[in-house]
């Protein structure tokens, strides 16, 4: 018994080849879009949350730095002393409030809280024992001793002042570090979403140009 073999048509695979390349090349370029109106876009936004909120972090502590307390004299009193506690106090609070707002939206976020809480304890105790340094109930003790107290608690008032700027920078510093992490992401979707854009529409022409021509009927 003769076998009889089928032909295929020349061009059955080229048509195949042509409807692929052109659905490859469609998907990848509608896929390139969603990535890039989503999760670039998305990015931008981060971004530009995160350069707002430091501007605004800047503003606030310029601010608050004027705040701080104003010794003229090169041996200050103890009232003076007293004053510049309580105005390191209020400076110290109002920074830790700044760098708590701008620490909501880094990853250290618990561990710069547990920083800010401490130098809160630290501040309050020195403004407490200082505003009771002048109390009738305080612990009966000599002028030059309260006076030596009041600069103990003076100079731990600055150095907790201290802390709480070094605080601000450290939050400020890593703030910084998370906008510039982000601006390489959407800087990666961008150019990554140029070039499979490209890609798509390279595949979609050449899918196109690999068909043969069509035979009308009758021809």
């Amino acid at each position: 018994m003769k076998t009889v073999k089928v032909k295929t048509p020349k061009n059955a695979i080229h048509i195949r080849r042509d409807r692929l390349f052109t659905l490859l090349g469609s998907v990848i370029i509608f896929a390139t879009f969603v990535a890039k109106e989503g999760i670039g876009e998305n990015l931008k936004d981060v971004v530009s949350s995160i350069d707002n909120a430091i501007n605004l972090f800047l503003i606030r502590q310029d601010a608050a730095q004027n705040s701080g307390p104003a010794i003229s004299a090169e041996i200050p009193t103890r009232h003076q002393r007293q004053m510049a506690i309580i105005a390191w106090y209020g400076q110290s609070e109002v920074l830790d409030k700044i760098n708590l707002d701008l620490a909501k939206i880094v990853p250290k976020e618990e561990e710069f809280k547990s920083r800010a809480k401490a130098i809160h304890d630290e501040a309050w105790g020195i403004l407490a024992d200082s505003s009771h340094s002048d109390d009738i109930s305080f612990p009966a003790k000599t002028e030059a001793q309260i006076d030596a107290l009041i600069e103990k608690l003076y100079g731990e008032s600055q150095m907790d002042s201290i802390k709480a700027a070094v605080l601000r920078d450290d939050v400020l510093e890593e703030a910084k570090k998370l906008k510039e992490k982000q601006e390489a992401h959407y800087r990666t979707v961008k150019w990554t979403s140029y070039v499979l854009f490209t890609l798509g529409w390279f595949i979609t022409f050449y899918g196109q140009l690999s068909g043969e021509p069509q035979v009308k009927l009758g021809e």
